[in-house]
């Protein structure tokens, strides 16, 4: 077959987006709907005290005390920080809730002309006059070594002290020990992760135990017809590549990442030296699909 034969490769789609040149990455706005639904538990999770509010039916009590200190989202600021696909899918959800939307991007964020607030970094902006306004800071940026612990110590003492901070973006992002130092001291009200620094998280970690942090194990919902979806954005450059136009999803050289100390799941797997036969055996499922189990000791599939 002509397509067996040795070529050069012109171009390349990753699924994860993790290739250095002249790459596509082929998830990109394939998840965002999913991505909304994880922020939206963690609002419910933080503004009602949802375990000790569930827990009520079981007791037969009526009512949760402190309850009238409650603050629902309406008129509430949010920061909204990469105002790619999903963040402007998640303006748009937020800006439904009637919420005041505060949207920081490296570029210019163009046209959602009910967003009030708008900030770039190329123009010079910082994130100082958002940490300290809003009441809610929202992750959704990609991880380069330009984000690497973005949030660190002085970026913790910007922000509010009743302040959450949700990250749905790469665990990188954010300085663990700083987010930990920071909630011990009540520099900031909570935190909900759907990632963090370190995948698996270890199970004696302070973070779990917290009472204002929420924390779910990479576990954005998967998207109907996930491999479908990918296969069309592989299908439409694929079109565009022969036709000369501009590609989908294209990764820049700023895009790639070198920080960090690999202690991700896939960094941990990637970076092993594994054999074939050795990787067979790992139970895969449970980072890629399932999301069927609950103690954090099962997660340390590579120790």
């Amino acid at each position: 077959m002509d397509c067996l034969r040795p070529c050069r490769t012109e171009w390349l789609c990753s699924p994860r987006g993790i290739c250095k040149k002249y790459f596509c990455d082929g998830c990109r706005r394939k998840k965002c709907p999913c991505s909304g639904r994880t922020l939206h538990l963690f609002y419910a999770a933080i503004l009602l005290s949802h375990q000790r509010t569930f827990d009520c039916p079981g007791k037969g009590q009526w009512g949760v005390d402190g309850s009238d200190k409650w603050r629902g989202l309406y008129g509430r600021k949010v920061a909204i920080l990469g105002m790619g696909n999903n963040g402007r899918m998640l303006a748009d959800r937020l800006q439904a809730l009637g919420m005041e939307i505060y949207a920081y991007d490296k570029y210019p964020v163009k046209g959602y002309d009910y967003i009030s607030h708008k900030y770039c970094g190329l123009n010079g902006d910082t994130l100082d006059p958002i940490l300290a306004e809003c009441d809610f800071i929202v992750l959704t940026l990609a991880l380069t070594d330009e984000t690497y612990h973005m949030f660190d110590t002085e970026a913790f003492r910007k922000m509010k002290s009743n302040a959450v901070l949700i990250n749905m973006a790469r665990g990188g992002i954010v300085d663990t020990a700083a987010l930990t130092q920071a909630l011990e001291d009540g520099a900031i009200g909570g935190a909900g992760l759907d990632v963090i620094e370190e995948e698996p998280f270890p199970s004696d970690h302070p973070l779990w135990r917290m009472p204002n942090v929420y924390i779910t194990p990479h576990m954005t919902p998967q998207v109907p017809n996930r491999a479908g979806r990918s296969i069309e954005i592989i299908r439409e450059n694929a079109r565009r590549f022969v036709a000369g136009e501009p590609m989908l999803n294209l990764l820049k050289p700023t895009d790639t990442f070198q920080s960090g100390n690999g202690n991700s799941g896939w960094a941990r797997l990637t970076q092993s030296n594994l054999s074939k036969e050795e990787i067979a055996k790992i139970p895969l499922e449970k980072f890629l699909g399932k999301r069927g189990w609950t103690d954090p000791s099962e997660w340390n599939y590579l120790d």
